[in-house]
């Protein structure tokens, strides 16, 4: 039995929630009307040159990716979409998500009315890996809601069943058409991502076609259709790895708002030999933690951003005591 049966993922970022979401006044616009009444709410500006928005307009500060007022107030008034996401912690200030107009092109910057500097824009992933997991959890958490929700607005502009325009209500948590009343939800796509470890205890990861040569990761999928998170661990891993799994042990999940995932992590064993399904993923390989330390510190070896659950597993697994010879 591997040592990492027994692990416990440690916390990633974007799992602990830490935001005050206020559920209960969304309803009626209310938590929307009330965040834009006050002074001290913070907006998260998104943009993007296509359909789903990328970039985030940032300013200073610890938490430079929240703008005052003054700083958003040129996007409001034609914003194709706001969200009042909550609050940053209890009595914290309120956070309220824009989905700006294409027009607003990222990385040019802006002044504001009063002449002082303007902001310019950055990738979300770029932000949310700059900030601190422990410190800073309500910010990645608002962060990470932003772009997930603002992804599901950019694409239900219009009713999937009629094709009419729809608009926003609810404080921006639902989309409705307005001329039958049928509402529409923000959806959550679950995946699973798996830590796979072989017989001698050694993780076993996978190169993606689309990556650079030298980058490796654990191994994930979508969960289908009236499929268990469970079954589709076991499908994934026959499909790209060509194992048969022996056990399967959920871990721990981690929000993946690229655009609008949920990330379940397990850990599975197997005793087959991995073979790479050579379309999807072109090489896999199995590692012992001395040989992954070394291929890292070589260059030979890039791993997932720290950001990721992905990196969580493969740190959990490296954690976890090896077993005796």
């Amino acid at each position: 039995m591997s040592s990492f049966d027994h692990a416990v993922l440690p916390h990633t970022p974007m799992t602990a929630d830490g935001l005050d979401r206020r559920t209960e006044d969304r309803p009626g616009d209310t938590l929307l009307t009330e965040a834009l009444e006050r002074p001290e709410t913070l907006f998260a500006v998104l943009i993007g040159d296509s359909r789903l928005p990328s970039h985030i307009l940032v300013g200073e500060g610890r938490r430079r990716a929240l703008l005052a007022r003054r700083d958003a107030d040129p996007y409001l008034d034609e914003a194709r979409a706001l969200v009042a996401l909550g609050d940053l912690g209890k009595g914290g200030e309120p956070v309220v998500a824009v989905l700006a107009r294409t027009g607003a092109r990222p990385g040019t910057g802006k002044k504001t009315q009063d002449g002082r500097a303007g902001v310019e824009a950055a990738t979300v992933r770029t932000e949310m890996s700059a900030a601190s997991a422990g410190e800073d959890v309500p910010y990645l958490s608002a962060l990470s809601q932003a772009q997930a929700v603002m992804a599901w607005h950019a694409t239900h502009e219009f009713s999937p069943e009629t094709g009419r325009p729809t608009r926003p209500t609810t404080s921006g948590w639902v989309r409705e058409d307005p001329e039958d009343g049928t509402e529409f939800f923000p959806r959550t796509d679950p995946a699973v991502i798996v830590a796979l470890v072989d017989e001698q205890d050694r993780i076993v990861l996978g190169h993606n076609a689309a990556w650079p040569t030298s980058r490796y990761s654990t191994l994930a999928g979508f969960v289908e259709p009236s499929e268990t998170p469970e079954a589709a661990v076991v499908r994934e891993l026959r499909e790209e790895a060509g194992v048969v799994v022996d056990r399967v042990r959920y871990l721990g999940a981690q929000p993946w708002p690229f655009p609008r995932s949920l990330m379940l992590g397990y850990i599975a064993t197997t005793s087959s030999v991995p073979q790479a399904d050579g379309v999807e993923i072109t090489h896999v390989k199995a590692f012992t933690r001395a040989e992954l330390d070394r291929a890292v510190d070589a260059g030979e070896l890039e791993l997932p951003n720290a950001l990721s659950i992905s990196r969580a597993l493969i740190t959990a697994w490296k954690e976890a005591e090896a077993p005796a010879q």
